[in-house]
């Protein structure tokens, strides 16, 4: 019993002495545009799932070709304004934006992959 509490306060201390990480990579050795370009990375994924979502959809035959096309439209001019400085709100605005541009029964089912995008370069992007 006693060595099993040891292991236990060994894994918290070692836990609580871990280095910023973000999203399980270590950003300890990491320069600031170091860790710019890797929340620039994760906030990609996000708009990536849009995209790849959509696409998927219309070839499942559930989201038309119209709405794919504005989702991948839109997905292609948010990377470009990507690499302008302070993109985070004209990205914000593009993917409000979509979400009212698209026809309630795809907004509804691209909406909830759309308000995570959101909210994921909200809360990374400083």
């Amino acid at each position: 019993m006693k060595r099993l509490i040891l292991i236990g306060v060994v894994v918290l201390t070692t836990a609580c002495a871990v280095p910023a990480s973000f999203g399980g990579r270590s950003t300890a050795q990491l320069t600031a545009p170091g860790v710019q370009a890797l929340q620039t990375v994760e906030a990609t994924k996000a708009l990536d799932l849009i995209r790849d979502t959509a696409i998927d959809g219309e070839t499942a035959r559930v989201i038309p070709t119209t709405s794919t096309a504005l989702v991948v439209k839109a997905h292609r001019a948010i990377i470009i304004v990507m690499r302008t400085p302070g993109w985070k709100l004209k990205v914000l605005a593009t993917l409000d934006q979509l979400k009212k541009d698209l026809p309630a029964r795809d907004a509804t089912q691209l909406g909830p992959y759309i308000d995570a995008a959101t909210s994921i370069i909200k809360a990374v992007i400083q």
